[in-house]
């Protein structure tokens, strides 16, 4: 991140364009100035408090204030002239006027009308910079006294947005594209955020309505019809650091509720058949599958799934370790290999469980890309390969991360008794972390308590969850304890006695292990007295007889 307090300097190019410059400034509060040098021509741009306020220089030729005020009806020709003529004659002063002041100074031009003129000419001005994709800059930290005296701060948030729509290359944006892929992202801006950046246009605001949820990038692009809109307010967002990053597997679908009746009443004439709504308990991709073979897309997708593991990144992209990587020919294969198995060409016809299986496939296809576009990254990688070591998966440390968030949240959730919002966190926390058993059987409890599920239903999912969690991590105390409660529910009370004991012994905290052991002793204990009297007058009755 760029320290803006301290003089910074730099080229624009593939890592840095004018747009990340702007938005640092909105960002961190900036006042000072940005000093920009093309082959031939120079910009300045200041900012006062993080908001733009004036740009100049050679860079710009058709817009001066002269040509905006007369533009706008509001000077003359020769209120301008005359204006023009006094700031030659007095350039060598040691700060030399600005004309907007100047006719001010002789009310020519009320400063409110010149304070428009000048946002006017900030904003085509700052959208001719971000157009820029070469030349070097240099930052500046401070007050420049007579641009701060007349300029009048403009909205950053919402000149860069429609700077980013209007006049970014589109070099920047799939540049920025490229980086997104396989993620879903989320919108974090405030209300005055959010207000700023729709006034860009309808066509961001609607793309930013539907970035409220976690959405995958190409189905909002998919969706709106407008790729550029899409990808500039992600850019904008991204800028502002109000963009949240989520796997993609979190990615919510966009359901276009006219579209969908339509299949369903199409469905319906076609078949005859009630809408697969409303046929209970069966899901419409778990139908379609049984009624018909695989696929030979959902077979490759299977046999692929069980060699994608024990490849290499190099190896997924059929390169040898140490190989040289073309960019633009890796861009290529892995556009192809995304686009064939990314699960919105898959479909939901062949079934949830291949739909799952693309995406973990599409995600190792990522990770692996992520690494060989990154340069340091890509080295340290093949070094490790050369010495013969495994390299560290940093998007799985990452999912791993996340996954243990969610499995916290849904913790609380159960203790708060929201079993179907705790079910919601496990079900993603254990498809982004699946060796973790532990979610899974704090997954299957969330299915055994909840009182209102059907225990016809709920509990043999709980049972299979809890015991595939246990049987992949039995050294948690908690995940015994459930097992156990299982294990007591179908009466197999020796092997439920079993897990308490390992789940108290784990954990001395764990009262409920603890309290469920004493209430089987007393139960055992109870009958054993029975038992004891029965002998006793048993032996009386008999004495009596002798």
């Amino acid at each position: 991140m760029l320290d803006l307090t301290k003089p910074q300097k730099g080229r624009f190019g593939d890592e840095v364009f004018f747009s990340d410059l702007f938005g640092r400034a909105i960002v961190t509060g900036f006042t000072g100035g940005f000093f920009i040098k093309t082959a031939d021509a120079h910009a300045e741009v200041y900012f006062r408090k993080g908001a733009p306020i004036h740009a100049r220089g050679t860079l710009f030729t058709a817009d001066r204030l002269g040509e905006v005020l007369m533009a706008q009806g509001a000077a003359a020709d020769d209120v301008i002239t005359a204006a023009l003529e006094r700031q030659t004659r007095e350039k060598d002063r040691p700060v030399p006027p600005l004309l907007g002041a100047l006719l001010a100074e002789a009310h020519a031009v009320e400063l409110p009308v010149v304070s428009m003129a000048l946002k006017a000419q900030l904003s085509g001005r700052v959208q001719k910079l971000f157009t820029l994709t070469f030349g070097s800059w240099h930052s500046e930290f401070g007050t420049f006294g007579p641009i701060d005296r007349v300029a009048t701060a403009h909205d950053g948030v919402a000149l860069l947005a429609s700077a980013l729509h209007t006049s970014s290359s589109d070099k920047e944006l799939t540049l920025f594209n490229d980086a997104l892929l396989g993620q879903a992202v989320k919108s974090l801006a405030t209300p005055a955020q959010h207000e700023s950046l729709s006034a860009a246009s309808e066509s961001m605001a609607r793309a930013l309505h539907l970035l409220d949820r976690p959405r995958k990038p190409e189905h909002v692009e998919r969706h709106t019809k407008d790729r550029r809109s899409v990808r500039a307010i992600l850019k904008a967002l991204k800028t502002l650091e109000v963009l949240e990053l989520l796997p993609g597997s979190e990615g919510r679908p966009i359901i276009d509720r006219k579209t969908a009746e339509e299949a369903v009443a199409r469905s319906q004439a076609q078949t005859g058949t009630r809408a697969a709504s409303e046929i209970k308990g069966v899901a419409p991709s778990a139908a379609r599958a049984a009624s018909k073979k695989e696929s030979p897309l959902a077979l490759e997708i299977r046999a692929l799934i069980d060699t994608v593991y024990t490849q290499n990144h190099f190896e997924l992209f059929d390169y040898e370790v140490g190989e040289a990587v073309d960019a633009a020919e890796l861009r290529k294969r892995f556009s192809a290999l995304a686009k064939k198995y990314h699960p919105d060409t898959v479909g939901r016809s062949e079934g949830e469980e291949i739909q799952r299986l693309a995406r973990d496939l599409l995600s190792k296809y990522n990770d692996a890309y992520a690494t060989l576009t990154d340069e340091k990254k890509r080295v340290e990688y093949q070094a490790a390969l050369l010495k013969g070591e495994v390299p560290a998966d940093e998007s799985q440390k990452a999912k791993a991360a996340v996954a243990k968030t969610k499995f916290d949240m849904a913790v609380v959730m159960l203790k708060k008794k929201d079993y179907k919002k705790a079910r919601e966190l496990l079900k993603m926390a254990t498809t982004m972390d699946p060796q973790q058993g532990l979610y899974k059987c704090y997954y299957g409890w969330a299915f055994h308590s909840d009182p209102s599920l059907e225990r016809a239903v709920a509990d043999p999912k709980a049972r299979e969850l809890i015991k595939a969690g246990i049987e992949q991590s039995p050294k948690h105390a908690q995940a015994q304890y459930f097992w156990g409660v299982v294990l007591k529910q179908d009466g197999k009370l020796s092997e439920a006695k079993k897990a308490f004991t390992i789940a108290s012994k784990m954990d001395s905290k764990l009262t409920d292990a603890e309290r469920e052991l004493r209430l089987m002793e007393m139960r055992s204990g109870k009958a054993d007295d029975g038992g004891e009297k029965k002998g006793v007058l048993s032996r009386l009755f008999k004495r009596g007889k002798d």
